[in-house]
């Protein structure tokens, strides 16, 4: 699978806003609708270079199919707290489409961003961390299957999930 990743623009931001009100990405972080309003003042910063937050479009064969995004540990203290870590990239991620789900699609997503921006962006880390709701099996799944290893159970947030890890 060709996997490309390209930095989040502004003009994605419509297609952000789209794709994360999808019920299968909403649910995980909304309790309603998102506006536009809510992606520009989230995202704006970040794009801008304003916030230490890296965001991507994923592209599998030229078509955008997925979002991720990767911060230092040590730029965002209550992250670091709670994963009792300061050394280490988090990663947070989507797939666009619930129909990609399920198919490895998400493994392979993941491992190719780790390789080509995650740890060239933060070289001198030695750990990707992810964070899935304990009940979200089949992302869990997915990340294991690209080499992270479970490092504890905790509740960002009040929501039981599980911390995953793998090492550069």
């Amino acid at each position: 699978m060709d996997f490309r990743f390209r930095p989040l623009a502004e003009a994605d931001l419509p297609l952000l806003h789209t794709w994360l009100n999808r019920l299968h990405n909403r649910e995980r972080i909304s309790d309603g609708p998102i506006s536009p309003e809510q992606i520009s003042e989230k995202f704006l910063p970040r794009i801008k270079g304003e916030e230490p937050t890296h965001c991507h479009f994923a592209t599998l064969n030229e078509h955008p199919m997925g979002f991720l995004q990767c911060y230092s540990a040590r730029a965002y203290p209550d992250f670091a707290r709670d994963i009792g870590a300061i050394e280490g990239v988090g990663i947070d991620l989507f797939l666009a489409d619930p129909s990609l789900m399920g198919q490895g699609i998400g493994s392979r997503m993941l491992s190719a961003y780790i390789g080509d921006i995650a740890f060239l962006v933060f070289a001198r880390e030695p750990y990707c961390y992810i964070t899935y709701a304990l009940d979200d099996q089949l992302a869990i799944s997915a990340a294991r299957a690209t080499g992270f290893e479970s490092v504890k159970e905790y509740s960002p947030n009040g929501q039981p999930s599980l911390l995953l890890r793998v090492q550069r």
